[in-house]
């Protein structure tokens, strides 16, 4: 469970990062743009919502490609 929780953490903050910082998340925008795709955010967990960290994981999986495109 420890690895679990490092990992979530890992995205956790990897989410927040984005949407906290308005040039990082102006250009994952630009990624999305460039490569003719609908955005979609990053969506942070909740800690009253118990689905919310389900949500997370799924969302940064379904954008990856696009966040590879960032971080590269």
């Amino acid at each position: 469970m420890h690895k679990v929780n490092k990992y979530i953490s890992k995205f956790h903050n990897f989410t927040n990062y984005i949407r906290r910082l308005q040039p990082v998340f102006e250009e994952l925008k630009k990624v999305f743009e460039f490569r003719g795709k609908p955005f979609l955010a990053p969506e942070p967990d909740i800690t009253t919502r118990w689905n919310s960290t389900y949500n997370m994981i799924i969302k940064l999986q379904e954008i990856r490609e696009m966040i590879d495109i960032l971080v590269a």
